[in-house]
């Protein structure tokens, strides 16, 4: 018996499986295969996601302190500018800012001020860490701030009530009231707001001279030309008003202190050159002209210099001001001045240089103030006679 035959093949490998078995075949399979590509993508915007989404962390954070140092700072210089804000402007702003926990980013704080205005100026810095953002090599933003206040009172009238009275001619006084004032009226208009200051010069002696010019706005008796004061009755040194239509007593025009005449030499109201008003000025070299002008004499009566400073300042002169104005003797800057005095945009002074108290002021009994005198003056003769009825 023959054995059983057995069918004996050789195993063909497939056609994949021949791939595989190809010298480099794996490899080459590798490198043409892109499943894991969208993987390394992926990762890359993801990335990219996270530190745009860092910068916008750090650009709110930033964006948070910068607000909260410009609130900060824009309250502090408010409150520093504020006129009736007492402690130095200084120390407010960095009050504000120590009490915020800001202190350290104060870079500079400047203060601008003079009479009737205030001006604050601020800047900060401030160095804020990032978070995120250090990745790309910034490591700090400067988060900067910077705020200006400034209050005003926009106008400034101003009276200055000098005293010519004799005694100011002893110890070198005019002299030193004339330096005085020279200075005032420099360092007022040198610390204030261009255009906003007006200044009126009323020199007092035993009379105030008010002028032709300003007396002849007034309703005033006509008993003669030759000078121009009036007489004030006592209740209106206790107000600060002045109608121009009530009736005003002119001054008499006498000399009590010597026996000059064609003209008199002293009468009590001045008409010497320069001892008259000189109403709201501005222009430096007409008021230093006008105080270096002045000279003294005749008594003290500072209460009616007082007077006519007060009313130049009382909003009842502000007519007579306007027809100054048209008529070309005041600046036309100064219309409708003198303001109102309940409101906050005018500041009035009245500054009153003297040496001493009142002496003596001489009238005329009131009943030879008015109508003819019962003195008679016989030019022929030479001589004075009294007439009695």
């Amino acid at each position: 018996m023959f054995p059983r035959s057995r069918d004996i093949r050789r195993a063909q490998p497939t056609q994949a499986a021949a791939r595989h078995l190809k010298p480099g075949g794996f490899l080459n399979r590798f490198a043409r295969e892109e499943d894991g590509a969208m993987l390394v993508f992926g990762i890359y915007v993801f990335l990219l996601i996270l530190m745009v989404g860092g910068i916008g962390v750090d650009l709110m954070r930033f964006e948070r302190d910068r607000s909260d140092l410009q609130y900060t700072l824009d309250r502090a210089v408010l409150a520093a500018a504020d006129l009736d804000q007492t402690l130095p402007p200084t120390e407010v702003v960095s009050d504000y800012l120590t009490k915020a926990g800001l202190e350290q980013y104060i870079s500079s704080v400047t203060v601008t001020q003079g009479v009737g205005f205030r001006n604050v100026a601020a800047t900060a810095n401030a160095e804020i860490p990032t978070q995120f953002m250090h990745m790309t090599g910034v490591d700090t933003l400067t988060a900067p701030a910077a705020s200006m206040a400034e209050e005003s009172i926009g106008n400034v009238e101003v009276s200055l009530v000098l005293d010519v009275s004799e005694s100011m001619n002893s110890n070198n006084r005019l002299t030193y009231l004339k330096a005085a004032a020279n200075n005032f009226v420099e360092e007022l208009l040198g610390n204030t707001q261009p255009g906003s200051v007006s200044i009126s010069i009323i020199p007092f002696a035993t009379q105030v001279n008010v002028g032709k010019t300003l007396l002849d706005k007034y309703n005033v008796t006509n008993e003669h030309d030759y000078s121009h004061c009036v007489n004030f009755i006592a209740n209106e040194f206790s107000q600060s008003t002045l109608s121009r239509f009530d009736i005003l007593e002119r001054t008499a025009h006498f000399d009590p202190f010597t026996e000059s005449e064609d003209p008199i030499t002293t009468p009590v109201c001045p008409t010497r050159a320069g001892s008259e008003i000189l109403p709201l000025s501005n222009d430096l070299p007409t008021l230093h002209a006008f105080i270096n002008g002045l000279t003294a004499v005749g008594n003290t009566s500072t209460d009616i210099g007082m007077k006519w400073g007060v009313t130049l300042l009382d909003p009842t002169a502000r007519s007579v001001v306007n027809d100054l104005v048209a008529d070309g003797v005041i600046n036309p800057a100064f219309t409708n001045r003198p303001a109102d005095y309940n409101t906050d945009v005018s500041l009035k002074i009245a500054v009153l240089m003297a040496d001493g108290e009142n002496t003596d002021q001489y009238m005329l009994n009131p009943s030879l103030r008015t109508g003819d005198s019962n003195v008679w003056y016989n030019a022929e003769e030479g001589e004075y006679s009294i007439r009695h009825d």
